[in-house]
């Protein structure tokens, strides 16, 4: 709340790509977050995972069809992901309370 890049107190446009190579297999995820009136824009792209090297079950996974899911909660054990540990997030208790429901809009799928 309050960044001078994204300010979460205002809306702001969330994009993922998911390029493929050549042969048809994922070769990143791709999230970029942009905000009408600011010049700057977050890019992170995940170039690989661990747990699918090649992104071999994840292009299967797509190949097959998704349905996207947005999903807004709270839990007082969420430091894993935004917390100071392995994410290395901003958090450091889980004591901020959720704010008002957020809305979705212009949600758009489509190829590139």
């Amino acid at each position: 709340p309050g960044a001078g890049c994204i300010n979460t107190d205002l809306p702001f446009q969330v994009s993922t790509a998911f390029p493929v190579g050549q042969d048809g297999r994922l070769t990143a995820m791709e999230v970029t977050l942009t905000q009408e009136g600011k010049d700057c824009s977050l890019h992170m792209p995940i170039n690989s995972y661990e747990a699918d090297p090649g992104f071999e079950l994840l292009t299967k996974a797509l190949e097959e069809g998704m349905t996207p899911v947005v999903s807004y909660w709270k839990s007082e054990q969420m430091l894993w992901l935004d917390g100071p540990g392995v994410g290395l997030g901003p958090c450091q208790q889980d004591g901020v309370q959720c704010g008002a429901a957020p809305s979705f809009y212009n949600f758009v799928m489509e190829d590139l």
